[in-house]
């Protein structure tokens, strides 16, 4: 999926002066955040910033609605039942693995439920690059 950014000066700056590609740093962003490795304690540093960033980021104040509310709502509550049956398990492997599948199963919900008009979330590409059938 392509996206179009803006570069601000200080960003581009620092790239320049440690001689770093703008689109090597962001994929190297987007790709530490893991939910699921978070969560299960199987991430490394690197994963452990990312997503943590990300959490903080989101937490901020949001004048949008999130889209298929009841999906959310059923989600947020299993998710209190997934992380204290995580917190039982001794394998980090096994907590991945649960918190993987938890993570999935709401994406796949929230994709299916969602208006195909959506502002934010393309339901057509998304169904598309990750392989939903519905």
């Amino acid at each position: 999926m392509k996206v179009e950014l803006f570069m601000p000066q200080g960003f581009l700056l620092a790239c320049d002066l440690y001689y770093e590609q703008p689109e090597r740093v962001i994929q190297q962003f987007v790709e530490s955040v893991s939910l699921p490795e978070y969560y299960s304690g199987k991430a490394d540093n690197e994963k452990q910033f990312g997503t943590s960033f990300f959490l903080e980021f989101q937490m901020r104040p949001n004048s949008r609605p999130f889209p298929a509310k009841k999906i959310r709502e059923k989600y947020l509550d299993y998710q209190t039942i997934v992380w204290d049956t995580t917190d039982q398990l001794e394998s980090i492997d096994g907590k991945f693995e649960l918190l993987d599948q938890f993570y999935t199963e709401w994406h796949f919900e929230l994709i299916k439920n969602i208006s195909k008009n959506d502002a934010i979330i393309n339901q057509a590409e998304r169904k598309k690059y990750f392989g939903y059938k519905f």
